[in-house]
Protein backbone atom coordinates (compact mmCIF):
# COMPACT_ATOMS: atom_id res chain seq x y z
CA UNK A 1 0.00 0.00 0.00
CA UNK A 2 0.98 3.52 -1.16
CA UNK A 3 2.30 6.18 1.75
CA UNK A 4 -0.08 8.83 1.52
CA UNK A 5 2.57 11.29 3.70
CA UNK A 6 -0.45 12.55 6.03
CA UNK A 7 0.95 12.23 9.67
CA UNK A 8 0.11 12.58 13.04
CA UNK A 9 1.10 13.36 16.15
CA UNK A 10 -0.63 13.39 19.40
CA UNK A 11 0.01 15.94 22.58
CA UNK A 12 2.03 18.34 20.57
CA UNK A 13 1.00 21.57 23.05
CA UNK A 14 1.99 21.23 26.62
CA UNK A 15 -1.04 21.96 29.10
CA UNK A 16 0.47 25.46 30.26
CA UNK A 17 0.91 26.39 26.73
CA UNK A 18 -2.27 25.08 25.64
CA UNK A 19 -4.01 26.81 28.08
CA UNK A 20 -2.20 30.07 27.33
CA UNK A 21 -3.00 29.96 23.39
CA UNK A 22 -6.69 29.66 24.31
CA UNK A 23 -7.00 32.99 27.00
CA UNK A 24 -4.53 34.70 25.18
CA UNK A 25 -6.32 34.24 21.52
CA UNK A 26 -9.86 35.29 23.48
CA UNK A 27 -8.14 38.66 24.97
CA UNK A 28 -7.05 39.80 20.91
CA UNK A 29 -9.95 38.61 19.07
CA UNK A 30 -10.09 41.94 18.27
CA UNK A 31 -6.97 41.85 16.24
CA UNK A 32 -8.15 38.56 13.91
CA UNK A 33 -9.03 38.92 10.27
CA UNK A 34 -12.49 37.55 9.08
CA UNK A 35 -11.92 35.65 5.82
CA UNK A 36 -15.97 35.76 4.84
CA UNK A 37 -15.80 34.26 0.96
CA UNK A 38 -17.58 32.26 -1.35
CA UNK A 39 -15.98 29.33 -0.20
CA UNK A 40 -14.67 29.95 3.19
CA UNK A 41 -16.28 31.09 6.04
CA UNK A 42 -13.64 31.52 9.30
CA UNK A 43 -11.44 34.14 11.57
CA UNK A 44 -8.04 34.12 11.76
CA UNK A 45 -5.47 35.41 14.03
CA UNK A 46 -1.67 35.97 13.19
CA UNK A 47 0.11 35.38 17.17
CA UNK A 48 3.62 36.49 16.15
CA UNK A 49 3.15 40.30 16.09
CA UNK A 50 0.24 39.80 19.27
CA UNK A 51 1.58 36.86 21.04
CA UNK A 52 5.64 36.76 19.68
CA UNK A 53 6.40 34.90 22.95
CA UNK A 54 3.34 31.88 22.48
CA UNK A 55 4.37 31.71 18.95
CA UNK A 56 8.28 31.21 19.77
CA UNK A 57 6.88 28.22 22.13
CA UNK A 58 4.41 26.89 19.80
CA UNK A 59 7.18 26.78 17.07
CA UNK A 60 9.11 25.22 19.02
CA UNK A 61 6.93 22.10 19.76
CA UNK A 62 5.98 22.22 16.26
CA UNK A 63 9.82 21.60 15.21
CA UNK A 64 10.50 19.49 17.85
CA UNK A 65 7.16 17.21 18.03
CA UNK A 66 6.11 17.35 14.53
CA UNK A 67 8.57 18.35 11.96
CA UNK A 68 11.53 15.96 13.05
CA UNK A 69 9.55 13.20 13.66
CA UNK A 70 7.90 13.82 10.45
CA UNK A 71 11.89 14.01 8.57
CA UNK A 72 12.51 10.64 10.09
CA UNK A 73 9.83 9.21 8.47
CA UNK A 74 10.88 10.97 5.25
CA UNK A 75 15.02 11.40 5.49
CA UNK A 76 15.71 12.32 1.90
CA UNK A 77 13.50 15.27 2.00
CA UNK A 78 15.17 16.67 5.18
CA UNK A 79 19.56 16.32 3.84
CA UNK A 80 21.33 19.59 3.17
CA UNK A 81 18.40 21.79 4.03
CA UNK A 82 17.09 24.44 6.90
CA UNK A 83 13.68 24.94 7.63
CA UNK A 84 11.51 27.27 9.31
CA UNK A 85 8.26 27.84 10.36
CA UNK A 86 7.33 31.34 9.96
CA UNK A 87 3.83 31.83 10.35
CA UNK A 88 1.36 30.93 13.46
CA UNK A 89 -2.46 31.22 12.80
CA UNK A 90 -4.99 31.16 15.30
CA UNK A 91 -8.02 30.14 13.60
CA UNK A 92 -11.75 29.94 14.69
CA UNK A 93 -14.82 28.35 12.56
CA UNK A 94 -18.11 28.97 13.91
CA UNK A 95 -20.65 26.02 13.13
CA UNK A 96 -21.49 25.92 9.17
CA UNK A 97 -18.39 27.75 8.51
CA UNK A 98 -15.25 25.88 7.08
CA UNK A 99 -12.92 26.12 3.49
CA UNK A 100 -15.28 24.35 1.66
CA UNK A 101 -13.34 24.08 -1.38
CA UNK A 102 -10.45 21.68 -2.22
CA UNK A 103 -7.19 23.66 -2.24
CA UNK A 104 -2.90 23.06 -1.78
CA UNK A 105 -1.29 25.47 0.09
CA UNK A 106 1.76 25.45 -2.54
CA UNK A 107 -0.81 26.78 -5.43
CA UNK A 108 1.44 30.32 -6.85
CA UNK A 109 4.99 32.29 -7.29
CA UNK A 110 3.59 33.72 -3.85
CA UNK A 111 3.34 30.63 -1.84
CA UNK A 112 5.46 28.09 -3.52
CA UNK A 113 7.73 28.10 -0.59
CA UNK A 114 4.86 25.94 1.73
CA UNK A 115 6.87 22.74 1.20
CA UNK A 116 4.60 21.52 4.20
CA UNK A 117 1.57 22.18 6.17
CA UNK A 118 1.20 21.75 9.73
CA UNK A 119 -2.14 21.49 12.10
CA UNK A 120 -3.17 21.28 15.42
CA UNK A 121 -6.45 20.44 16.72
CA UNK A 122 -7.39 22.83 19.80
CA UNK A 123 -11.12 21.01 20.35
CA UNK A 124 -12.63 17.91 19.99
CA UNK A 125 -15.15 17.00 17.63
CA UNK A 126 -15.68 14.00 18.51
CA UNK A 127 -19.13 12.58 16.71
CA UNK A 128 -20.00 11.51 13.14
CA UNK A 129 -22.65 14.41 13.10
CA UNK A 130 -20.03 17.10 14.54
CA UNK A 131 -18.44 17.68 10.86
CA UNK A 132 -15.27 19.46 11.14
CA UNK A 133 -13.08 17.33 9.25
CA UNK A 134 -10.06 17.92 7.73
CA UNK A 135 -11.00 15.98 4.05
CA UNK A 136 -7.86 15.30 1.69
CA UNK A 137 -9.04 13.98 -1.66
CA UNK A 138 -6.37 12.31 -3.70
CA UNK A 139 -5.93 10.50 -0.53
CA UNK A 140 -9.59 9.52 0.29
CA UNK A 141 -9.18 10.10 4.28
CA UNK A 142 -10.74 12.47 6.67
CA UNK A 143 -9.28 13.25 10.35
CA UNK A 144 -11.33 13.91 12.45
CA UNK A 145 -10.35 17.38 14.94
CA UNK A 146 -9.05 15.71 18.25
CA UNK A 147 -7.66 18.14 20.81
CA UNK A 148 -4.02 18.51 20.57
CA UNK A 149 -3.72 16.19 18.07
CA UNK A 150 -1.12 17.79 14.97
CA UNK A 151 -1.36 16.95 11.46
CA UNK A 152 1.54 17.52 8.66
CA UNK A 153 1.51 16.68 4.99
CA UNK A 154 2.96 17.88 1.99
CA UNK A 155 2.08 21.83 0.50
CA UNK A 156 1.34 20.87 -2.94
CA UNK A 157 -1.02 19.81 -5.50
CA UNK A 158 -1.08 15.89 -4.79
CA UNK A 159 -2.59 16.70 -1.45
CA UNK A 160 -5.50 18.58 -2.32
CA UNK A 161 -7.64 19.08 1.63
CA UNK A 162 -10.71 21.52 2.63
CA UNK A 163 -11.91 22.10 5.88
CA UNK A 164 -15.48 20.57 6.40
CA UNK A 165 -18.03 22.44 8.13
CA UNK A 166 -18.46 22.43 11.54
CA UNK A 167 -21.87 21.57 12.37
CA UNK A 168 -22.79 21.97 16.00
CA UNK A 169 -19.98 23.11 18.22
CA UNK A 170 -16.89 25.74 17.21
CA UNK A 171 -13.75 24.35 15.65
CA UNK A 172 -10.34 26.02 16.36
CA UNK A 173 -7.08 24.82 15.35
CA UNK A 174 -3.70 26.14 14.84
CA UNK A 175 -1.64 26.06 11.45
CA UNK A 176 1.21 27.04 9.84
CA UNK A 177 3.44 26.30 6.95
CA UNK A 178 7.06 24.41 6.82
CA UNK A 179 9.36 26.72 4.01
CA UNK A 180 13.34 26.13 3.41
CA UNK A 181 15.17 28.79 4.79
CA UNK A 182 18.49 27.96 3.19
CA UNK A 183 18.65 31.58 2.24
CA UNK A 184 17.73 33.45 5.37
CA UNK A 185 20.67 35.24 6.52
CA UNK A 186 19.68 36.04 9.94
CA UNK A 187 18.93 33.84 12.79
CA UNK A 188 15.51 34.73 14.61
CA UNK A 189 13.30 32.47 13.26
CA UNK A 190 13.10 29.24 14.72
CA UNK A 191 14.37 26.66 12.18
CA UNK A 192 15.72 23.07 11.92
CA UNK A 193 18.80 22.20 10.59
CA UNK A 194 19.13 18.93 8.81
CA UNK A 195 22.64 17.70 7.25
CA UNK A 196 23.71 14.14 6.18
CA UNK A 197 20.60 12.85 8.37
CA UNK A 198 21.66 14.86 11.47
CA UNK A 199 19.29 17.04 12.31
CA UNK A 200 19.51 19.34 15.00
CA UNK A 201 17.57 22.08 16.11
CA UNK A 202 18.90 25.97 16.27
CA UNK A 203 16.53 28.60 18.43
CA UNK A 204 17.14 32.04 17.34
CA UNK A 205 20.26 31.85 16.81
CA UNK A 206 21.62 29.47 19.62
CA UNK A 207 21.97 25.81 19.90
CA UNK A 208 19.09 24.11 21.18
CA UNK A 209 19.22 21.11 23.14
CA UNK A 210 16.03 18.79 22.89
CA UNK A 211 16.74 17.04 26.79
Amino acid sequence: MSDNFIRTYEKVLTKDLYDHVISSTQNKYSYSVDRTKEHVNDTQILLEPFCPDIAHKITDLVMNRMVIPYFQDFPTAKVGGRWTSGSTLFQRTEPGGGYHQFHAEATGWYNSTRVLAWMIYLNDLPDEDDGGETEFLNQKCRFKPKKNMGLVWPGGITHLHRGNPPLKKTKMILTGWITPANDIHYAEANHIEAIQGDTKITQRGVPYSRG
